[in-house]
């Protein structure tokens, strides 16, 4: 399983798009956000999350910390309401 998530560089932060997809469907979202000149990351899941919408989604969030915490760090989750675009 696969989530979604795009990635503001000047705010240096990530909001949740989508999860629960397999790989070919986590390529096909990761190419049109691109194709629309959006930022995106694309993270491996433990495995299928319950909630629906990813974006209140408690183990989304738990995954993207703990990749958060493994990398360069730099940048952080930021809420569905604070995302614009």
């Amino acid at each position: 399983m696969k989530m979604v998530l795009i990635q503001n560089e000047c705010e240096g932060s990530y909001s949740f798009w989508s999860h629960n997809l397999d790989q070919e469907d986590a390529t096909r979202e990761s190419q049109e956000l691109q194709g629309r000149k959006v930022s995106v990351l694309t993270l491996d899941q433990a495995g299928l999350h319950e909630v629906e919408d990813a974006e209140m989604c408690g183990e989304c969030q738990r995954e993207l910390d703990r990749f958060l915490a493994q990398s360069q760090g730099g940048f952080h989750a930021q809420t569905p309401d604070s995302f614009e675009g």
